[in-house]
């Protein structure tokens, strides 16, 4: 028995030495998408400060934070944080970030996950399974199977695992924030989902969707037609009035909150943090550090991968006498940076020609092909055109989706916003 005890003890401490091992720096430093620092994430990393233990970090994030289906990281742990609303990828980071905050080790696991029809259904919010399992398609969510049998969903799903001291019994227990991994401390790699949640429904049996149809070839052709109904109404406020009226004639005495399929996040409050995930893991799960370590591996390992970092490039079109000039680059930026940062376009008269800035920090010169500024007279008008990374194609090769604006009547040198022009 001694020697049993002994045995299992060796290699208890053969596998904490092996743990720490593969825990290096880089998965408790600060990414562009994983930001925790007093100066840029002031209410992160003191709302960490006061939850302190890792259970408690976990169950706030979890139990408070509304999952928002979407490929990639849009929103990073700042925005995210704020607004509690993320998707798996971004409220990921979030929990990372508020684990490094504390010193732990916390890093991106990604693989297919198997997930019950039902919970699913509940929670994208749908009653519809096939509805579900077009979502997750439409948004770019990758390698999305319904089984033959329709029992269950498969798809490429992010969550986090993090080196928790299990001296505290899976990070419970009075100094368990205090605790930090080393070699003589007990830990284990712990997988935690803050995205994925159920939740109680509010489900009257009143389904508007059949009910009620949008009119879009009025809502549409409601100035050419002069339709008081339709005209000077954004669609939100039209379907509102429709479903409303709907309730009158049908459900009287309901209102748009009995008639919508909202829920409740079913809460976790069991002072330890879960043995498991609430799913089933399909084959071996990837780890990364960062975002910029999973995009530099998926073009090379799996080729069928998107990017998880989504951007916003800028384009110039200047109107001078002679000619337009147009498709001049103004840079390409991540849309994180752009959910937390001011994102502007400048005149610079010291060079006669126009600078982007983020938080009022020149990152970009628009330049000509010579990599020379290009000098346009002050009162120059021209457009800029902005596209933001949309909704990923299913394979590496598949067309990704653009989303374009293009904001006219800009001045270079002007100091009043003019139509939805957002630079002066």
């Amino acid at each position: 028995m001694k020697n049993t005890v002994i045995s299992v003890l060796i290699m208890l401490t053969i596998l904490v030495s092996v743990a720490l091992a593969h825990a290096t720096d880089s998965d408790t430093g600060e990414t562009p998408e994983i930001q925790y620092n007093t100066i840029s994430a002031p209410d992160l990393s003191a709302k960490t400060a006061v939850l302190a233990s890792p259970v408690k970090i976990y169950e706030y994030l979890r139990n408070n934070a509304e999952f928002a289906l979407y490929h990639g990281s849009r929103s990073g742990s700042i925005n995210s944080f704020l607004g509690l609303r993320g998707n798996d990828v971004d409220l990921a980071s979030t929990l990372i970030a508020m684990y490094r905050s504390r010193g732990y080790h916390a890093r991106y696991s990604v693989g297919t996950v198997r997930v019950a029809a039902d919970q699913v259904m509940n929670w994208l919010g749908v009653k519809n399974l096939d509805l579900a399992v077009s979502l997750m398609k439409d948004q770019g969510i990758q390698n999305v199977i319904l089984s033959a049998d329709r029992a269950y969903v498969d798809f490429e799903h992010v969550w986090v695992e993090a080196q928790i001291p299990y001296g505290n019994y899976r990070g419970a227990g009075q100094d368990a924030a205090s605790v930090i991994c080393n070699a003589s401390t007990t830990c284990n790699w712990v997988a935690l989902d803050p995205s994925f949640k159920l939740k109680q429904y509010n489900d009257q049996g009143i389904n508007v969707y059949t009910g009620v149809q949008f009119d879009y070839t009025s809502y549409y052709n409601a100035i050419k037609n002069n339709d008081p109904k339709f005209r000077d109404k954004n669609p939100l406020e039209i379907y509102e009035n429709q479903v409303l009226a709907y309730l009158q004639t049908n459900y009287p005495g309901k209102t748009l909150e009995d008639a919508s399929y909202t829920g409740d996040i079913i809460v976790q409050d069991n002072l330890i943090l879960p043995a498991s995930l609430p799913y089933t893991v399909v084959g071996t799960p990837r780890h990364y550090n960062s975002i910029a370590d999973h995009d530099a591996a998926v073009g090379v390992s799996n080729p069928d991968k998107k990017n998880w970092k989504k951007n916003i490039s800028i384009k110039f079109t200047y109107h001078l006498a002679s000619a337009d000039v147009a498709n001049i680059p103004g840079g390409s930026y991540s849309l994180v940076d752009a959910s937390t940062k001011r994102l502007t376009v400048s005149y610079d008269s010291a060079i006669g020609g126009l600078v982007v800035k983020i938080d009022n920090n020149t990152v970009f010169t628009v330049v000509d092909i010579y990599n020379h500024p290009i000098s346009i007279p002050a009162g120059t008008p021209f457009d800029m055109i902005l596209t933001m990374d949309g909704v990923p194609g299913i394979t590496q090769t598949g067309t990704d989706t653009q989303i374009t604006t293009t904001n006219s009547n800009c001045v270079s040198g002007g100091h009043q916003r003019q139509h939805r022009c957002a630079v002066c």
